[in-house]
């Protein structure tokens, strides 16, 4: 369809697999350092993390895999070729094309992860990691993505992490009564909390996290309650649902000394995971509370085999108007320097020929000039239109027909 120096280098949790989910996390806590080093090594590239995934969206000549495993190496987290996942060009657009739209993510559609990709690629053109031609692409593959999401899902609202996690609150029979407690202020945390603030409000929803400034500013931004990290124990207990929002390396959080003291009248405790790998240890929680994790918001069944052709055939309608776009872009130069320069051999030879005149004839040079100018215009517009459109949109013998404006029969010299 077309080629691009375009590189996607991936790394994600399903193929760390349990034992290594922790590399993600660890890369994430590094994100800064990442930003330095692809401006340092010349890298044109964005570089996307989430709870699930690490996408180096690379181009040009230089090595993304390489880059990549070489920087996680340097942050402490070693990850061996077979971890990672690499294509280019088309497969290239493809892929970021669905990362943006969702379809790669765990709960398909979640709109979640373009916030993170055009987060990611405004870093790094503040960095200084892009070009002209790589942001062209990126503003092409969100503005593609976002169309694909709208002829996949209809009018239905986009599924997001926090929406998914607010559907399993309001299912309880006490959420009225309930006390929310969310634990962490980064995107996962902002999500919930931006979801929570379009339902229905349970009796309490409060934060609590690791830094204060940041604590202050979703709790005045989204009307909610908040707590210092020391009092992390007696916040959850005294909670009857707590989001763990935040992703350490190993489980912090260990459930016997987290068990609530619980709240009379209410359902059981219900504490919901988002952590990879998880933040809470739940051994010896029993059936003290209801504990879900991030692995049981994934989407289990595959799609209906009808959505799954709707989804392909969208898609690659999205990938044919892509290619289009970029085609008539590249073109566009050409066709301009293609019309300066036949216009420039019309007046050229216009002048040559009116050279000959005898003098006072300024009128029949003028004529001369008009002429070239138009026959130069009916000669370019059929190659004109198939550079543009692929396909010659009428005859050539018909594009060279009279013109509407009669031109002169001959010119008196």
């Amino acid at each position: 369809m077309f080629l691009l120096p375009l590189h996607v280098t991936s790394v994600t949790a399903d193929r760390l697999g349990p034992a290594r989910q922790h590399l993600l996390q660890r890369a994430a806590e590094a994100r800064a350092s990442a930003d330095e080093a692809l401006l340092r090594d010349g890298m044109t590239a964005v570089l996307v993390i989430t709870c699930h995934r690490i996408e180096l969206i690379s181009w040009g000549d230089a090595d993304g895999a390489d880059w990549l495993q070489r920087w996680l190496l340097a942050i402490g987290a070693p990850c061996d070729a077979v971890a990672l996942a690499t294509v280019s060009a088309d497969l290239a657009v493809r892929h970021v094309i669905s990362l943006i739209a969702g379809s790669l993510s765990p709960i398909r559609g979640e709109i979640d992860v373009q916030v993170q990709v055009r987060r990611a690629w405004q870093r790094a053109r503040d960095v200084g990691t892009t070009s002209a031609a790589f942001d062209d692409v990126m503003s092409r593959a969100l503005a593609a993505a976002r169309r694909l999401r709208l002829a996949t899902r209809g009018s239905a609202p986009p599924r997001s992490l926090g929406g998914e996690v607010v559907n399993r609150l309001t299912a309880r029979g006490s959420w009225a009564q309930d006390s929310v407690l969310v634990v962490g202020t980064g995107d996962a945390a902002m999500s919930v909390l931006q979801a929570l603030h379009r339902a229905p409000r349970p009796a309490q929803v409060a934060i609590i996290g690791r830094t204060p400034e940041r604590v202050g500013v979703l709790a005045e931004q989204f009307a909610c309650a908040s707590h210092g990290w020391a009092s992390l124990h007696d916040a959850v207990r005294s909670s009857t649902a707590v989001v763990f929002a935040v992703s350490t390396p190993a489980p912090v959080l260990h459930a016997s000394g987290l068990l609530p003291t619980g709240v009379a009248g209410v359902a059981l405790p219900l504490w919901i995971d988002l952590g990879v790998p998880a933040t809470v240890d739940v051994v010896g929680a029993d059936d003290r509370v209801e504990y879900i994790g991030m692995a049981d918001f994934a989407d289990r069944e595959p799609a209906p085999v009808a959505t799954g052709r709707d989804d392909a055939r969208a898609l690659q309608q999205e990938l044919a108007r892509f290619a289009a776009d970029l085609q008539r872009r590249n073109q566009s130069a050409a066709i301009s320097e293609l019309q300066e320069l036949a216009q420039t051999i019309a007046v050229q030879e216009a002048a040559r020929a009116a050279a000959s005149l005898s003098s006072g004839q300024e009128r029949h040079e003028q004529d001369l000039v008009a002429l070239g100018h138009r026959i130069v215009q009916r000669l370019l517009h059929p190659i004109v239109q198939t550079l543009t459109h692929g396909t010659v949109p009428v005859a050539v013998s018909q594009s060279l027909a009279p013109a509407r404006e009669p031109i002169p029969e001959r010119v008196e010299l």
